[in-house]
């Protein structure tokens, strides 16, 4: 302990959270959530979706809190909306969850991109989050970024699963994957840590050869302002919800505010 009021701590702690997320794109939180509360949400998701079958990329699913009560209830009232208000500076809400479960023996890596290229929204606004659910390494799939390629600004999409299809934009730089590889930096993680990074930092992940489970929800937060621009990207949403283009996404009750102010679990740990 270093004498000061917790209250003044939690003060430094956030500012330095901020700054690394400025400088390098991504921070990562150890300890966000107990382990124990990071197994028990695996095993509610692994529960309600056992019965889904995987690819060779694992299993990626979109929306996973509307299958799982467990998990709704975590993010509508545990500390994720209070430590993401903290380092953004303003309310976010939840635009959706993208589980990533990469189960024993996956064999196939997720490849360098940058999120917002698959957003069909006007502005990089907002955060990713992504919560790990099992301890992962660089053997089992940890993250991997490119840190501070946030600054470079959007390029090109990437193909981040290999023959997904991904729409050209000439308008666009390609990205510089030999940089990328250059700088490249592995995050282990325990279950319970948050990584939190910028929709334009590049990242990638490696395959699951292992006979270890790996387990994480990459979930996208954005900023009150944003809006719809369908254009900018495909999305399951512009079928399912039909959206019009310059509508900001937060008129829209499909999606689930994040509370500023702790909730059951607390305030946000640093």
């Amino acid at each position: 302990m270093d004498g000061r009021p917790a209250a003044d701590r939690d003060v430094v702690a956030q500012a330095a959270a901020r700054g690394l997320l400025a400088a390098q794109g991504v921070v990562h939180i150890p300890a966000f959530i107990a382990a124990d509360a990071a197994r028990a949400l695996h095993a509610a998701i692994a529960t309600a979706l056992d019965d889904v079958p995987s690819s060779d990329y694992g299993l990626l699913l979109n929306d996973t809190w509307r299958r799982v009560p467990a998990l709704e209830s975590w993010l509508r009232g545990g500390p994720l909306g209070p430590l993401l208000t903290a380092l953004y500076g303003a309310p976010l809400l939840l635009f959706q969850d993208n589980l990533v479960w990469k189960r024993p023996g996956t064999g196939s890596a997720i490849e360098w991109h940058q999120d917002y290229s698959y957003w069909p929204l006007d502005r990089p606004g907002g955060l990713t989050a992504w919560l790990a659910l099992d301890d992962a390494d660089v053997d089992s799939g940890a993250l991997i970024y490119a840190p501070g390629t946030h600054v470079l600004g959007e390029c090109e999409p990437a193909d981040f699963i290999s023959g997904s299809g991904q729409p050209t934009r000439d308008d666009l730089p390609p990205l510089d994957l030999a940089a990328a590889d250059r700088i490249a930096t592995a995050q282990p993680v325990r279950a319970g840590d948050l990584l939190v990074h910028h929709p334009l930092v590049l990242h990638r992940s490696g395959p699951n050869p292992t006979r270890r489970e790996r387990m994480g929800l990459s979930l996208t937060a954005i900023d009150a302002d944003v809006r719809w621009d369908t254009a900018h990207a495909p999305h399951p949403f512009a079928l399912s919800l039909r959206p019009d283009d310059g509508v900001r996404v937060s008129a829209d009750p499909h999606f689930l505010r994040l509370l500023a102010s702790g909730g059951a679990e607390g305030s946000p740990r640093f």
